[in-house]
């Protein structure tokens, strides 16, 4: 199985990240043919201030950075990990 990691610098800036997502996956989709792209932690959206990050925080399943990701996978035909992100469910956070 070939791995693509990719390394990014993440913004507090959500939609800058994922079109850089986008655009690292193309590269790598090209250059290296992976089956399987791996993201870092907090890949989509690193924010320090807590009401912020609460509040860019998603429903694991829905929102722009899960389907950012299942798009990906199916255009490309490959796994995507997302590394981690703020989820919101059942009144708290998680990482």
């Amino acid at each position: 199985m070939k791995v693509s990691l990719i390394q990014m610098e993440s913004l507090s800036d959500k939609q800058a990240n994922l079109t850089a997502v986008q655009r690292l996956v193309d590269e790598a989709v090209e250059r290296d043919r992976p089956q399987l792209v791996v993201f870092p932690e907090h890949f989509a959206f690193r924010e320090y201030n807590p009401d912020r990050r609460r509040a860019g925080a998603e429903t694991v399943g829905q929102g722009v950075i899960f389907e950012t990701l299942r798009s990906m996978a199916v255009r490309h035909r490959l796994w995507v990990h997302g590394g981690s992100f703020c989820e919101k469910g059942d009144g708290c956070y998680h990482n």
